[in-house]
């Protein structure tokens, strides 16, 4: 066709200059539509900056103002715009500022809790990083990921990841091996293996649990080098229709869930101790009220009280059952350890997995936890704990099984110190 013809049908000939569609023309923007334009991009451009301006820098937004009886003062360093100029510019630096900048912003926080409540509630949209599931239960993406995904021992950086994780579980036994201390490994399932049906509808039953394809393999790896697995998967299985074994709104599991799994990380124990004195320990029960950090990553607006479970702190003589470097046994672990047991968490406190392994062996159980960094972290601060290791015929080594495909966990060696 023709650029004659192409403008007689009304259309633009990109090489000929100066010819417009029948549609476009006598097309105008008046000049008090065009004012208007300019103004509110003007508005849009400014208006969010400078509230962030006060924000930060006026602490409440009125500036050498008062609110009750505390002066609010001016600070420039707290103006975030100044991290820019902290480090020489790069692509990578620029980048990760911009999204900073996106990220803090407190006009850009409240657009995003009013977005993503009404795409939750209404079309049950989750985010980046969690899954709106069946019946209000909530799924960490990461999770689905590594329940689906690739095998933890494939080809590629997951299988390296993978490796790694089986290398240094096998040094660190080595290693305590040579002090005559018993290793127990916990790798904890993820919500998605153990409840799939609630994230993908019709998942058959008779299938079993939604694990990552390498998982046996990964555990028989482990088992043959002399290191001793206590796999919960069959346990939780087992019990999920009695009771939810995981919160609905949460990464971690139910108090019911951490009970089984202290149960049979007790009767590991206990055949690793073979006869020894039991202490008598105290149970209290109490109710704890809490929105999940599935929902917390949400940032939904509202949403009621929340989910309410029952919690069993333990004590002795009146105090939480808490071991010291004197305790035959250790628990390494991470937030499923703490979640109970650090307040900060939100579930209560007193009533984690070190306690409950406590009451299941009648013995004094020591906990080094540290929330989301179970894989490697965890030694290190063993390591530099010299005297927790001096008493010790046990140690339990529990770590979220999706740090076997998160690329951002490291598993390195970690040197124990002479004994």
């Amino acid at each position: 066709m023709t650029g004659s013809a192409l403008a007689g049908a009304g259309m633009v000939h990109p090489g000929v200059a100066g010819e417009v569609s029948a549609v476009m023309q006598g097309a105008r923007i008046g000049r008090r539509t065009a004012l208007v334009l300019v103004a509110a991009f003007w508005v849009l451009l400014i208006v969010p900056g400078v509230h962030q301006f006060i924000v930060e820098v006026g602490g409440s937004g009125a500036p050498a103002g008062r609110t009750g009886d505390v002066r609010q003062e001016w600070d420039l360093r707290r103006w975030g715009v100044l991290r820019l100029f902290e480090e020489r510019p790069t692509r990578e630096s620029l980048q990760r500022f911009e999204e900073d900048v996106g990220r803090e912003s407190a006009l850009g926080r409240a657009a995003r809790v009013w977005y993503q409540t009404a795409m939750t509630r209404a079309l049950r949209q989750g985010s980046e990083k969690v899954v709106v599931g069946r019946d209000g239960w909530l799924f960490y993406r990461e999770e689905i990921d590594m329940a689906a995904g690739r095998g933890v021992l494939s080809a590629g950086e997951a299988g390296r990841h993978g490796a790694d994780s089986i290398a240094a579980v096998v040094d660190f036994n080595e290693q305590l091996r040579a002090r005559g201390i018993k290793l127990i490994v916990v790798p904890v399932p993820a919500k998605p293996v153990i409840y799939p049906e609630k994230l993908w509808p019709g998942y058959p039953a008779a299938a079993g649990p939604a694990w990552n394809v390498d998982y046996a393999e990964w555990k028989q790896r482990i088992n043959a080098a002399g290191v001793e697995v206590v796999d919960l998967t069959d346990a939780l299985w087992a019990q999920r229709a009695s009771e939810p074994l995981y919160l609905r709104e949460d990464t971690h599991w139910s108090p019911a869930g951490m009970e089984l799994a202290a149960g049979a990380v007790g009767r590991a124990v206990n055949k690793a101790l073979g006869a020894h004195e039991r202490v008598a320990y105290a149970e209290r029960s109490r109710e704890v009220v809490n929105h999940g950090d599935l929902y917390d990553m949400l940032e939904l607006r509202g949403g009621g009280e929340g989910e309410r479970v029952t919690i069993t702190e333990v004590r002795r003589d009146g105090k939480p059952a808490a071991g010291g470097d004197d305790a035959q046994v250790l628990l390494l672990g991470d937030s499923f350890a703490n979640v109970y047991a650090d307040a900060g968490l939100g579930w209560g406190s007193d009533a984690g997995l070190g306690a409950h392994v406590a009451l299941a062996t009648g013995t004094s159980v020591q906990v080094l936890a540290r929330n989301g960094a179970g894989a490697t972290e965890v030694r290190r601060l063993l390591a530099a704990r010299t005297g927790a290791m001096t008493d010790k015929k046990v140690i339990v080594w529990e770590f979220s099984a999706r740090d076997l495909f998160d690329a951002g966990v490291t598993w390195e060696r970690v040197v124990l110190p002479e004994p």
